[in-house]
C-alpha cells in the first residue's frame, strides 16, 4: 500500500473568529482544552466583568480549537456538541475545517498521536516560561490525508477497536471491583479473625540508599485509597536535597506521611521493585504475607485510622516497630 500523502493543515484549516463583546452581567461559558488529545471541556460560567478581554470568540461543533501554551502537550482538539457555544478566549485559537477534504474525526485522531504532540513542541520553544506556538505556525505541521472515503473507512475501524478495548477495560476495571469487595467483605466479617496491631505486621527499615549527584534515580508514588504504588519520575541526583532515600522491593509497604490519611497506603509490586522514595515516606518490611497486606490496606477500619491521625502521629504509628 502507497503512503498515504502530508498536506499541511493551513490546507485544511483556516483561522477563524466569531467575536463576541463582552459586556459586565452577561454570562459567558468558557473554554479549555485538555492535554494529548483528549478533547475540549466546559470550564464554567463566568460574569463578563470577571475577564479582562474586551471580547471572546464564539466556539461551534466541528472547529479545530487549541491552547497556544499547552499545544506541546497535545492541547488540541475537535469542538464538541458539548461546548458548542462556549466562549474562548484569545489563548484558544479556532480553525474552520475545509469537510470537503478532511473529516472532522480523522483529524481528531491525529490529534492524539505521539508524531503530532512532537511536531507542536518542535514548534513551541522559545526563551520565556510559556512558549506559546503561534497559529500560523502550528499550521505549517503537516498530517497525513488520504482521500475522503479512506478517512471515514479508517476512522470506522479506530472507533470499533477503541469500543471493544473500553468495553473490555469496563469489564476488568468490574471484575477486579468485584474480587476486592468479596475480599474485604472476608477480612471485615471472619469472626475468628484476631484484630492485629500494625507493628506486627512491618518493621520499619531504614534508607539505604547515599545520593549521587552523578546518578539518575527511578522515584515512586503512592495512589490514595489504598490504589497501590507506582512508578514516578526519574531525577538526577542534582535535582533534589535528599542526603538518603530508601529503595524498594517486592512485597514491603510504603506509605506518604502527608497523604496517608487519604488511603496512600501500598504494598510494592514487581514493576517498582528497585525504585526509590524519599524520607517522607516510610519504609517497612512486610513480615506476613503479601496479600493479606494489599487486601487489608485498602479496608474501611485501616483507611478511617488514618483519617484521625495527624502527620506526626502517623509517623508514631510505626515507631515502637523495631
Amino acid at each position: 500500500m502507497k503512503p498515504w500523502p502530508e498536506i499541511s493543515l493551513a490546507e485544511i484549516a483556516k483561522p477563524l473568529s466569531r467575536p463576541i463583546v463582552v459586556v459586565p452581567g452577561e454570562s459567558y461559558r468558557t473554554i479549555g482544552v485538555k492535554w494529548w488529545g483528549e478533547g475540549a471541556y466546559e470550564r464554567e460560567t463566568i460574569d463578563g466583568s470577571r475577564t479582562a478581554a474586551k471580547s471572546l470568540s464564539l466556539v461551534r461543533q466541528g472547529d479545530l480549537i487549541i491552547n497556544k501554551i499547552w499545544v506541546r502537550h497535545g492541547s488540541t482538539a475537535i469542538a464538541s456538541a458539548d461546548v458548542d457555544g462556549c466562549a474562548a478566549s484569545g489563548e484558544f485559537p479556532t480553525f474552520k475545517l475545509d469537510e470537503d477534504r478532511v473529516a472532522p474525526r480523522w483529524l481528531h485522531w491525529q490529534t492524539k498521536t505521539r508524531g503530532f504532540w512532537t511536531k507542536c513542541d518542535a514548534l513551541s520553544r522559545g526563551t520565556s516560561g510559556k512558549n506559546r506556538i503561534k497559529p500560523e505556525l502550528f499550521l505549517t505541521i503537516r498530517v497525513p490525508l488520504p482521500p475522503l472515503a479512506e478517512q471515514r473507512r479508517v476512522v470506522g475501524r479506530i472507533e470499533e477497536l477503541a469500543a471493544q478495548i473500553h468495553e473490555a477495560r469496563t469489564l476488568r476495571y468490574d471484575a477486579g471491583e468485584e474480587v476486592e469487595a468479596v475480599l474485604r467483605s472476608i477480612l471485615t466479617h471472619d469472626e475468628q479473625a484476631k484484630p492485629t496491631p500494625m507493628r506486627a505486621l512491618v518493621k520499619l527499615r531504614h534508607p539505604d540508599v547515599t545520593v549521587r549527584a552523578d546518578e539518575i534515580y527511578q522515584f515512586a508514588g503512592v495512589y490514595c485509597f489504598g490504589r497501590g504504588v507506582f512508578k514516578s519520575v526519574r531525577k538526577s541526583g542534582m535535582d533534589f536535597a535528599y542526603a538518603r532515600l530508601t529503595r524498594l522491593r517486592t512485597g514491603e509497604f510504603v506509605y506518604p506521611k502527608l497523604m496517608a490519611w487519604e488511603g496512600a497506603l501500598g504494598v510494592v509490586q514487581p514493576e517498582c521493585d528497585g525504585c526509590v522514595v524519599s524520607t517522607e515516606f516510610p519504609y517497612l518490611k512486610s513480615m506476613k504475607t503479601e496479600c493479606f497486606m494489599k487486601f487489608s490496606i485498602s479496608t474501611s477500619a485501616l483507611l478511617r485510622c488514618g483519617q484521625k491521625s495527624q502527620v506526626r502521629a502517623r509517623e508514631r504509628m510505626f515507631a515502637d516497630a523495631d
